[in-house]
């Protein structure tokens, strides 16, 4: 498993350089307003994606080897049509989304489901290579589509952006069911109800539990743009979107956690790689976290601009509760691997009550600092929580 932790850390540290690209090339040429219209569009996108992932990504590593693949494309196909201009829908109706990004919400938003649903059926099936390789290439694909904008029309604007991910997501779509379809083929479907059941069962808990941790996550984000103003939005964006990268390697072991988690039906056995995971994920994000922070002002200065000065300000009040929830994210994969996604739910609820409450208070006295001590108080609670229920489980299970 160690091979593939490094494998998948190293195609995720291509993609957070990619990523960081392409932050680069929208912060610079399109500055802190426009980085800050950006955000709120990717959360926009991510706010469908959860319910699109009900019966999708979500639970599929977990049933994937339980029902059959027919049955699996079909459900997954025909929700995410649907749930994509529903809830796209709904947005715009709450006035989250604007009537000329409406059609582009509805499409993105199918696409993004189209891919990380392919995206777990190749981990489901052990093929990190490929899903690696496909994570890359969208990335690349983005940047290249979006200069190639940039060229022609000698202007940078925030829709060159958009059509750019319009085309990474169609090519890498297309590659992705290529890979998946050589190895696996339609059959007769068997019982439909019994997956679309399960699909309800298990995937609306773990979306809910995902869109408590996304408005963990990105609260702040929408709370700034009321109380302090879009530009505020960009430049505390930016740091988030760093902080994600901080958690590439946390990341790259419990994907593969995840996976092996989901094959196994002993949950002592599920459970044996924890301990070591975890202080693994911990150590290895706070070596992170260090080099990040040791970086001078004004290289961010220097590399986003004047207007990020902020950043690494952010960073030092993100770091405590960055650590923590590195260390606790490799439970709650472990929660979800083995079905016990409530315990997920119950601590991101926890988190969401803390970064809504505290960001409530901070943000409109302290503005950009008050939205990171509320995201760090947020990360510490809920990783700190799944920390004692794993505790109290594993005392339990060694008892029985």
């Amino acid at each position: 498993m160690l091979k593939k932790i490094l494998s998948t850390y190293q195609a995720s540290l291509i993609v957070a350089l990619l990523s960081f690209t392409t932050v680069w090339l929208t912060v610079r040429y399109l500055g802190t307003t426009g980085r800050g219209e950006i955000s709120l569009f990717l959360l926009n996108l991510s706010l469908v994606q959860i319910a699109n992932s009900v019966v999708g990504s979500g639970p599929m590593i977990y049933l994937y080897n339980r029902h059959s693949f027919s049955n699996i494309i079909l459900l997954t196909s025909l929700w995410s049509i649907c749930s994509s201009v529903i809830f796209s829908v709904i947005l715009f109706m709450l006035n989250m989304v604007s009537l000329d990004l409406l059609l582009s919400t509805i499409i993105l938003s199918f696409l993004t489901s189209l891919l990380l649903n392919n995206y777990a059926i190749l981990m489901a099936e052990n093929r990190f290579f490929q899903y690696n390789l496909i994570r890359v290439l969208q990335s690349i694909f983005t940047i290249l589509i979006f200069l190639v904008l940039f060229y022609i029309t000698k202007t940078a604007s925030f829709h060159h952006y958009i059509n750019a991910l319009f085309a990474s997501y169609i090519l890498t779509v297309t590659f992705s069911c290529l890979m998946v379809f050589k190895r696996e083929k339609l059959v007769e479907i068997i019982d439909l109800k019994k997956t679309l059941f399960d699909f309800f069962k298990f995937g609306g808990l773990n979306q809910l539990s995902n869109l408590i941790q996304l408005g963990n996550y990105r609260a702040t984000l929408y709370m700034l743009s009321k109380y302090v103003g879009l530009s505020a939005t960009g430049v505390f964006s930016l740091a988030l979107t760093l902080t994600e990268a901080v958690w590439m390697f946390r990341d790259s072991i419990v994907t593969n956690h995840h996976s092996y988690v989901s094959r196994q039906n002993n949950e002592q056995l599920a459970a044996k790689n924890n301990n070591k995971f975890m202080i693994l994920s911990g150590l290895g994000t706070f070596f992170i976290v260090v080099v990040a922070l040791l970086v001078p002002v004004n290289i961010y200065i220097k590399v986003f601009g004047i207007g990020f000065a902020q950043v690494k300000q952010i960073l030092i009040l993100l770091s405590p509760g960055i650590i923590a929830l590195s260390v606790g994210s490799v439970i709650s994969h472990y929660f979800s691997g083995i079905g016990k996604i409530k315990f997920n739910t119950l601590t991101s609820l926890a988190g969401l009550v803390v970064v809504v409450l505290s960001g409530l208070f901070l943000i409109p006295k302290y503005g950009i600092n008050g939205a990171a001590v509320a995201n760090c108080l947020s990360y510490a609670t809920t990783g700190m929580l799944l920390l004692v229920i794993y505790n109290f489980r594993r005392r339990r299970l060694i008892t029985k």
